[in-house]
C-alpha cells in the first residue's frame, strides 16, 4: 500500500471496544509522540474533529528479529517508548453505524468504522475466532470480515511467537479487516503468559 510509505505509520491498528450501552473505546499506538487528528462521522453525517488523549508507556519487551532479516518484510516489536492514543466517545445511538479517520500526517490516512450497540431488542452479529498466528490467518480472518460482524470476540492466544513474522505489531495490522468494522473484545489465553523458555515454566 503505498499510503504506507507517508505521515506517521500505526504500530498498533485502530481498534474500538464497548464500554456501556451507549458508549466505546477507540485505541491506537504509534511510536512517535505526535498529535494526530481523529474525525468522527455520526449516523447523521455531522463530522467532529478530536485530539486523541495521549499516554505513554515504556516496553522492555521486543521480539524483532524481522530487523536482522532481509528476506522478510514487516515491523518487529521494540522495546522503549510507545505512545497510546485514546479517544471515549459516548452518547452513541444504539445499532448505529459510525465512521472515523485517523489523519497521519503528509495526507494519509486510516479509515474504518463501527456499530454502536444495539438496543435490548436489537439483533447484532457476533465474530469468533481464536489461536491466531500472524500470515497463516490471514484466510480466515479475511472470510470473518466478509460476514460484517458487529463485534469480534478473541478467545484468546492471539500470538503464538513461532516464526519472526508473528509480531503483536503484524498481529494488529493483520487483524485490521476486522477491527476496521467491528470492536474487537480479545480474552487472554495461556499463550499471553508463556516464558520464552517453556523448559522453566513447567
Amino acid at each position: 500500500d503505498p499510503s504506507l510509505s507517508k505521515g506517521i505509520r500505526l504500530s498498533k491498528e485502530v481498534y474500538v471496544q464497548v464500554l456501556g450501552p451507549d458508549s466505546v473505546r477507540l485505541r491506537f499506538e504509534t511510536l512517535q509522540d505526535l498529535e494526530l487528528l481523529l474525525v468522527i462521522t455520526d449516523p447523521a453525517g455531522v463530522q467532529t474533529e478530536i485530539q486523541p488523549e495521549r499516554s505513554v508507556a515504556t516496553l522492555n519487551y521486543e521480539w524483532n528479529y524481522i530487523a536482522d532479516n532481509d528476506l522478510v518484510e514487516g515491523q518487529g516489536d521494540v522495546a522503549g517508548v510507545h505512545i497510546l492514543h485514546t479517544v471515549l466517545l459516548t452518547e452513541l445511538t444504539p445499532g448505529s453505524r459510525y465512521h472515523w479517520v485517523v489523519h497521519r500526517g503528509e495526507g494519509a490516512s486510516t479509515s474504518g468504522s463501527f456499530r454502536a450497540p444495539p438496543g435490548p431488542e436489537e439483533a447484532f452479529r457476533i465474530g469468533w475466532l481464536s489461536d491466531t498466528m500472524t500470515v497463516i490467518t490471514t484466510t480466515p480472518i479475511n472470510g470473518l470480515a466478509a460476514k460484517e460482524p458487529d463485534v469480534v470476540i478473541h478467545g484468546g492466544d492471539l500470538v503464538y511467537q513461532s516464526h519472526i513474522y508473528e509480531t503483536w505489531v503484524e498481529f494488529s495490522r493483520a487483524m485490521a479487516p476486522l477491527t476496521h468494522q467491528a470492536a474487537f473484545m480479545p480474552c487472554v489465553g495461556n499463550h499471553e503468559f508463556e516464558s520464552m523458555n517453556e523448559e522453566v515454566e513447567m
